[in-house]
Parts: C-alpha cells; structure tokens; sequence
C-alpha cells in the first residue's frame, strides 16, 4: 500500500512537471510571437508608413497638377468662346441698334442693390429692385 502510494505520487509529480514544461514553453513562444509581432509593427512604422506616404504624396500632387491644368485649359477654351461670342454680339448690337451697355463708352446709373425678386413661373420675367424684399414684393404686386 505504500508503494502504491509512492507510485501515484510519484506519477502525479511526473504530470506536473510535464505541465509546467509545456505551460512554460507555451508562454516562451507565445512571448516570442508577441515580441515578432511588436518587431513587425516597429518596422511598418519606421520604413513601410513612410514609403507609402511618400508614394500617396506624390500620387496625389501629381493628380491636383493635372487636375488643375484641366481646369485652367477649360476655362481658357470657355473664356475664348465667351471672348468670340460676345465680339460677334457686340458687332450685330451695334450694327443694328447702335450703341449699348454692351459698349465701352455708355455707362448706365444702377441703383444699389440690395435685394432682387425674379419670378420666372410666369410666361413673362418679373424683376423687382429694392431694399428690402418687401418692397421688392410690393413692386410686384
């Protein structure tokens, strides 16, 4: 009986330094892992991050450059064709009416505008000046 009870505690004394083995060796690859996983991050940080900012930055400098250059090219060719529009119009204004606001040399006397009402609803366009809406208002009705 006694040697049997040496043998279960013997045996138990077995399991447990095998658990503490392996609970031991899992802890040492598990903080080995978490250390691989830090050393990653640290990398990312310091050499990744920093190439593709600089990448994004030029990428996105390049795309606002062309961005703009379409715009100015736009708005060069719309002011070219108002430019040509408003020359043929100023050239029948005044080959058949004379002189207009559209001239240079006639200058008209605007009052200052504070308010404006445009109802388009309408088959004709009410316009109204004033101060105020109200009084723009009551220049409509």
């Amino acid at each position: 009986m006694l040697g049997r009870a040496f043998r279960i505690q013997n045996r138990t004394a077995i399991y447990n330094r095998a658990h503490r083995i392996t609970a031991s060796l899992l802890i040492g690859l598990t903080g080995v892992a978490f250390l691989a996983v830090c050393h990653q991050l640290y990398k990312a940080k310091t050499e990744y991050l920093p190439e593709i900012r600089r990448r994004g930055k030029e990428r996105l400098e390049s795309a606002l450059a062309l961005r703009q250059s379409e715009a100015e090219l736009v708005e060069q060719q719309q002011s070219e064709h108002k430019n040509q529009d408003s020359n043929t119009k100023n050239n029948q204004h005044e080959e058949e009416n004379g002189l207009s606001a559209s001239n240079d040399d006639v200058t008209f006397d605007y009052p200052d505008v504070k308010y404006e009402y445009l109802d388009n609803t309408a088959d004709m366009q009410i316009h109204a000046w004033g101060n105020s809406i109200e009084e723009s208002f009551e220049q409509v009705s």
